[in-house]
């Protein structure tokens, strides 16, 4: 969050209607993280467009208030909040590294930039700022995506497929995957 506070700063000063919010924290091994950003958020040239929600509880229902989705993470495996904004209809901005590089394909249903690049996350929050015909292009093939490749139960179904291919296609009946497909 501290890199997309650096974008901000490059983006806030063309757009001073628009609110940034910075949400997450799960308990007190973030608390000198958080009073940085705390600090760095409360700095003069922000002019109060950046607001420090904390932990969220109504995930969905926090989501259905955004207009886009930042997921400034420098190196993740696998961007679960990532996937939930976008299964929630978000435009969505992701560091091109680690897991985000295969949630997001550039330009159809998000969009990437340079990893630990405030720069370069301050042009692509721009473009997406500028653009509400983009913005709902991406938000529409991102939850598409999202529903169709990133479900709790395609997960479980490519992990037994995995598995049965594992022993040869002679795996034993198995009760927990059984009953996920209604066996």
């Amino acid at each position: 969050q501290d890199l997309l506070l650096q974008a901000w700063g490059r983006v806030s000063p063309g757009f001073p209607r628009v609110r940034l919010i910075l949400a997450g924290g799960s308990g007190k091994r973030d608390v000198p993280y958080v009073t940085g950003l705390e600090s760095h958020a409360s700095e003069a040239s922000f002019r109060g467009t950046v607001e420090l929600a904390g932990h969220v509880e109504d995930v969905p229902g926090y989501l259905a208030s955004l207009d886009l989705f930042v997921f400034p993470s420098r190196d993740e495996a696998y961007g679960v909040a990532l996937v939930e904004a976008m299964a929630a209809g978000l435009p969505v901005l992701g560091a091109s590294s680690g897991g985000v590089l295969e949630i997001i394909r550039e330009g159809r249903d998000g969009l990437l930039f340079r990893p630990q690049d405030p720069q370069a996350l301050a042009g692509a929050l721009e473009r997406l700022l500028k653009s509400a015909a983009l913005r709902e292009r991406l938000g529409r093939a991102a939850r598409k995506r999202a529903l169709e490749k990133m479900t709790l139960d395609r997960t479980v179904m490519l992990y037994e497929r995995l598995f049965r291919s594992l022993v040869g296609g002679h795996a034993p009946s198995c009760p927990l995957l059984d009953a996920a497909h209604g066996d």
